[in-house]
């Protein structure tokens, strides 16, 4: 049986000469918890 489920990971890509880069951590716990940091011009 599986302990622990803390995981981390990171990409980047490129999109028409914009770099951007994308993070996931995941902690041991049983809920969820979104969050997201992005610049001003992504925001609705």
């Amino acid at each position: 049986m599986a302990r622990s489920m803390t995981g981390w990971g990171k990409g980047d890509f490129n999109i028409k000469g914009d770099l951007y880069a994308i993070e996931v951590k995941a902690l041991n716990h049983r809920f969820i918890d979104i969050s997201m940091r992005a610049p001003e011009r992504f925001s609705p």
